[in-house]
């Protein structure tokens, strides 16, 4: 039975890597995708501040699953990737540059949180 656990876990591991909005809590839900990147961006801006910041690469690499399913999501991680690929001084600007750039290829709904209105029933 150990060895189904840790098959488990692993099938987890991926379904959180290639759809962590599925995983998302309901307050981030109802806020939308843009108050977890602004959450994000503000762990990142911290890490990149300290003494030995972690790689870019490692940084970058939760916010390409992150619009899976949304129109445009191909330009948004095409233009992570390009934009990463141009050669990078490590930096919270270059970073924060990077991030937003791929932001703009998004619908702005795409940033939004469920709707406030009330539904209407039939």
């Amino acid at each position: 039975a150990a060895h189904l656990d840790s098959g488990l876990d692993v099938m987890v591991g991926r379904w959180a890597l290639r759809a962590p909005w599925e995983l998302a809590s309901a307050e981030v839900v109802r806020h939308g995708r843009g108050s977890l990147i602004a959450a994000y961006m503000r762990y990142c801006q911290r890490e990149l501040s300290r003494q030995f910041p972690p790689l870019l690469h490692a940084l970058m690499q939760p916010l390409y699953p992150l619009f899976t399913g949304i129109p445009r999501n191909n330009h948004y991680k095409r233009e992570l990737a390009r934009l990463y690929s141009r050669g990078h001084d490590g930096s919270w600007d270059h970073f924060h540059a990077i991030v937003t750039a791929a932001l703009r290829q998004l619908p702005q709904d795409a940033l939004e949180g469920e709707s406030h209105e009330p539904k209407l029933q039939k």
